[in-house]
């Protein structure tokens, strides 16, 4: 039998304000603990006309390691 112990997360968002909501989001997940969340701020686009945006890095943890106790089922979706 197989299980999913934990998952490192990147997500990209565009303010500070989006990543504190994550934040607040993913502490409250009720399927994982929020064990590490930190963001960076970057750029992209030309030199004199960079747009900023939030790197968020997230790891969650679903179950313990030596004993794991439930299975989690992962689904990826596209929103069109």
């Amino acid at each position: 039998m197989k299980y999913l112990l934990k998952t490192t997360e990147y997500y990209s968002v565009d303010t500070v304000e989006e990543v504190e909501a994550l934040h607040e989001s993913l502490k409250t997940d009720k399927w994982a603990d929020l064990i590490s969340f930190s963001y960076k701020t970057k750029y992209r686009g030309p030199k004199d006309d960079r747009e900023e945006y939030q790197l968020v890095t997230a790891t969650k943890m679903f179950t313990d390691e030596k004993m794991p106790d439930r299975r989690i089922k992962t689904v990826y979706e596209v929103d069109a």
